[in-house]
């Protein structure tokens, strides 16, 4: 039996377990180094990239959101907004690993950096700087697509071959259809083609786009609307002989038809990718 001397010793004898809290996050901005130096750390980028930079001066930020940039909330981006301050690179460490903004700028009244995150490390900087998580959830269901790609061309190259794309809500609620964004070019490369002739693909011109206004076409339930473009912007049709021709629109719906005007908000688009198929004789 433990005398009460004894068993006070075995008490101070035993070890004692202190558990930390986890670090707060720290923000900083930096720059992207080849050589070791003061302040360097190691910070990751999405895709796993591990990029060596130098610490410059803290940050605070003013807002930080946390957004879902596909249907199946796979990936996410991170949008920090902070006051004013030099135009470079942003990083953030939580619980002592560093993460690297993607991209960065700024406007008159702020500075801005974006991050791109996979859904799992996104949830864990969700939890460690206590923001909301904004996923999405569906919003096409009863949208309607219909291709018309005319039956007939002629060899004239100057001759327009239109090809139509109209969209109706049949579903019960009222939707925004995307409309424009890649159109600063030659075309609108929210649509694509894949064209053979006989058998044979046809090559697809090169035409990139610089982005370009867009809007949200508002479509109650049983509203449509109609798209064209000239598929001669595409690929050359001039050889006589049976086309086909497969169709592709990438768009975005709207939740309730509103244009998104915060980050947060865009959690209410979903991303649609709208096929077709069809047969022109040209001759």
């Amino acid at each position: 039996m433990l005398s009460r001397r004894s068993f006070v010793a075995a008490l101070v004898a035993l070890p004692v377990v202190v558990s930390s809290a986890p670090a707060a996050p720290a923000w900083w901005i930096g720059e992207t180094v080849s050589k070791a130096g003061p302040r360097e750390i190691t910070a990751k980028r999405f895709g796993g990239r591990t990029i060596k930079a130098t610490l410059i001066s803290k940050v605070t930020p003013k807002t930080i959101e946390l957004m879902s940039t596909a249907n199946d909330n796979s990936t996410f981006t991170m949008w920090v907004v902070f006051p004013k301050q030099k135009n470079t690179h942003v990083f953030v460490s939580i619980d002592g690993e560093w993460f690297m903004s993607d991209s960065y700028g700024h406007d008159d009244t702020a500075s801005q950096a974006s991050f791109q995150l996979d859904r799992a490390t996104a949830q864990r900087l969700a939890k460690a700087l206590n923001v909301t998580l904004h996923e999405r959830s569906k919003i096409d269901a009863g949208l309607r697509a219909t291709w018309a790609i005319p039956a007939r061309a002629s060899t004239d190259a100057t001759a327009a071959i239109p090809v139509k794309l109209r969209v109706k809500n049949e579903g019960k609620t009222t939707l925004g259809f995307v409309i424009g964004g890649r159109q600063r070019g030659p075309r609108d490369n929210r649509f694509s083609f894949t064209v053979s002739r006989n058998g044979k693909p046809v090559p697809i011109k090169d035409a990139p786009d610089f982005g370009g206004i867009s809007y949200y076409k508002k479509l109650a339930p049983g509203d449509e609307h109609e798209l064209t473009v000239d598929l001669r912007s595409w690929a050359e049709l001039g050889t006589p002989g049976m086309y086909q021709i497969d169709a592709k629109y990438e768009g975005e719906l709207a939740k309730d038809g509103v244009m998104p005007s915060t980050a947060a908000e865009r959690k209410n688009l979903w991303d649609v990718s709208l096929a077709g198929q069809g047969g022109i004789l040209v001759q």
